[in-house]
């Protein structure tokens, strides 16, 4: 679980801040949280996002009850677009609640689609991802979303805004209903692997 940083941080240091979280999370997240969270108030107020799992190793989810912030890089997508520049495939996406940031696979404008295919995929051991990651949609518009775990372990899809959480078996698939937020953005997870960055972004586009 990382944090958001105030535009007012430098461009260098903002640049980084999705990496910066990647390590921290895996080698200390609960320091993480607290010295990530204290940079994010130093440069403005923190925001509070939804509790998120953590990977357990038995294919079990730790759930954590303490609130997070995320740094507020210029690239984070809540202001009616995507974020601008978007990421290349396979670096990190920064977003606007836990955990963060997501492995950039993509992005889909859904606003004409009846149905959308999310892959759960990999890029390499410990490198989980959803593809496409960042789906931009219509305020209020919903959208059935079939979900394909192409890989051999168990994944998780999950919206904790909408009571949403589906497993997916190894090479399963599993059919939803999201819906987009009024405004401002949405993240989903893999309630498993959302500190390795399997993560994306529900963004409601500007009319």
């Amino acid at each position: 679980m990382s944090t958001r940083l105030d535009p007012m941080v430098s461009r260098p240091l903002l640049g980084r801040l999705p990496s910066i979280a990647r390590a921290a999370w895996r080698a200390y997240p609960i320091a993480a949280v607290s010295a990530l969270a204290c940079v994010a108030c130093s440069g403005g107020a923190p925001v509070t996002t939804p509790t998120v799992a953590s990977h357990s190793g038995s294919g079990s989810a730790a759930v954590s009850s303490a609130p997070v912030a995320c740094p507020t890089p210029q690239t984070v997508a809540t202001s009616g677009g995507p974020p601008s520049p978007l990421p290349s495939v396979g670096d990190d996406l920064a977003l606007p609640q836990a955990p963060c940031f997501a492995d950039y696979q993509g992005v889909a404008d859904v606003r004409s689609a009846a149905t959308i295919t999310l892959t759960m995929g990999r890029s390499g051991p410990g490198s989980p991802y959803f593809a496409p990651t960042l789906l931009e949609g219509i305020a209020g518009e919903s959208i059935r979303v079939h979900i394909v775990n192409a890989t051999p372990v168990l994944h998780n899809f999950s919206i904790a805004a909408e009571a949403v959480n589906v497993d997916v078996p190894p090479g399963g698939v599993a059919d939803l209903i999201a819906t987009f937020p009024t405004r401002g953005a949405l993240v989903y997870i893999c309630r498993f692997h959302a500190s390795d960055g399997q993560a994306g972004e529900l963004l409601t586009l500007s009319p």
